[in-house]
């Protein structure tokens, strides 16, 4: 539940053109639930599959 709020707040941060989090707050949450939310969401990789994701560009 929370990841997923993490996962649209950084979707939504980016989306407004606000910074990305400091290398020290990503460094303290590497390897966490939580910090692959916030990627997920800055990326906008979530909101494709990853075999759609594949054909998007050509």
């Amino acid at each position: 539940m929370i990841c997923e709020f993490i996962r649209i707040a950084a979707y939504k941060s980016r989306c407004t053109g606000d910074k990305a989090l400091s290398r020290t707050v990503r460094k303290l949450f590497a390897r966490t639930q939580l910090h692959r939310a916030w990627l997920q969401g800055w990326t906008g990789s979530f909101l494709l599959p990853v075999l759609e994701r594949m054909y998007v560009g050509e």
